[in-house]
């Protein structure tokens, strides 16, 4: 991999925080008192933790034998607020087999395969029989009532581990703390995926609201495209995600005698195709909720025009907004529009481009921008 070429920064209002950081602000730091950390690898993020959170116990779980006895050696200076164990979180207490890969922090209880990191292939090399506990187990037997911090970085085991906790899911919802989702999406085999994944993970009906529509700066119908020309690499909802309104005028497109999951397929300009969808406006849709803690986009260059469409709501009932660009131009639009209406900015990271970051260089595609609302800060 070819090293970074460093570029200019543009000054841009960014305050930069680390997601344990952020979890400590919106959590509150001084009143956790319990934090867990899934995957502790050799510990630097259970020190992440304990430097965040400086009243919490933290409990950190690391199956591996050689990254756990890394980890003990970098906290041995912490033992009176750091207890670290030597298992792996799963949703059965007993055993198991640990995938034991070329790169010590891609071991998992699942058979990944090959993953690339940072320039070199890590593969698997063995297996290890480990210990595993659920999260209810573990904390019956440690006495915790309740987890502030849960943390996991476990190589696609997180499922497994959360449906551990089928007591202490349950125990959160009798105290009401239960959370709604909504899901906008116009692509129609990525909603189908969207409440699949919703169901499989046993968020109730009631507690996720679908809008099979595309979101614009104007009610109506439009085509929204699903198919690349013939031949473009990756042409499947599986591998691209990059479908979008159409930006050609939809009276240009042709009917085909083809169908897209149960819709008629529209012939485009340029070999594109695409299915007729209903357009709905954000506010519209926001007048369906109360206070809303996040909004994420990734609207596919439609950022501005839809924000601004919904500012005066989003004002009014958001606190968070996440938001991927697709121009060096909307960049700089959102700063002027959700600047000038008092937002602040927790990061900007411009598209198409190398930025440096808390993680170090990185390549952008498309940008990334976050947004408070002072207004609706925690007191």
């Amino acid at each position: 991999m070819p090293a970074p070429v460093p570029v200019e920064i543009p000054t841009l209002p960014v305050r930069v925080e680390t997601p344990v950081e952020a979890a400590a602000r919106v959590i509150g730091a001084a009143s956790a008192r319990f934090a867990l950390d899934v995957g502790a690898h050799h510990g630097d993020s259970t020190l992440d933790v304990l430097a965040a959170f400086p009243a919490a116990m933290v409990h950190a779980f690391e199956p591996d034998a050689d990254n756990h006895a890394a980890a003990v050696v970098k906290l041995a200076g912490h033992a009176g607020r750091a207890v670290l164990h030597l298992a792996a979180l799963s949703d059965r207490d007993g055993t198991a087999t640990l995938r034991v890969n070329s790169h010590d922090g891609t071991h998992s209880l699942l058979d990944i395969g090959a993953q690339r990191y940072w320039g070199a292939w890590a593969g698997p090399v063995g297996e290890a029989e480990v210990p595993t506990t659920t999260l209810d187990s573990f904390c019956a037997v440690a006495g915790i009532e309740r987890i502030d911090l849960l943390k996991m970085d476990i190589q696609g085991a997180e499922l497994s581990a959360l449906r551990g906790a089928a007591r202490g899911w349950a125990a959160v919802r009798r105290r009401g703390l239960s959370a709604h989702i909504g899901v906008v999406e116009a692509e129609p085999q990525h909603i189908a995926w969207a409440k699949s994944h919703m169901a499989f993970n046993g968020i109730p009906d009631v507690d996720v609201s679908f809008f099979e529509v595309a979101v614009g700066a104007e009610a109506g119908e439009t085509v929204f495209l699903v198919e690349m020309p013939a031949g473009s690499e990756g042409n499947s909802p599986r591998e691209w995600y990059g479908q979008a309104v159409a930006w050609d005028d939809p009276a240009s497109g042709a009917a085909t005698a083809r169908r897209y999951l149960g819709h008629e397929l529209v012939a485009m300009p340029g070999g594109w195709h695409g299915v007729s969808v209903q357009v709905a406006q954000l506010s519209r849709m926001l007048a369906q909720f109360g206070r809303i803690d996040l909004v994420d986009f990734d609207i596919q260059g439609a950022e501005v025009d839809v924000i601004r469409e919904a500012l005066v709501p989003l004002s009014a009932q958001v606190r968070r907004l996440h938001i991927g660009t697709h121009s060096r131009e909307i960049d700089a639009q959102l700063q002027v529009l959700l600047g000038g209406a008092g937002w602040q900015c927790v990061r900007a990271w411009p598209c198409l481009r190398w930025n440096r970051t808390e993680f170090g260089w990185i390549r952008f595609n498309d940008g990334v921008q976050t947004w408070e609302n002072p207004k609706l800060a925690p007191a």
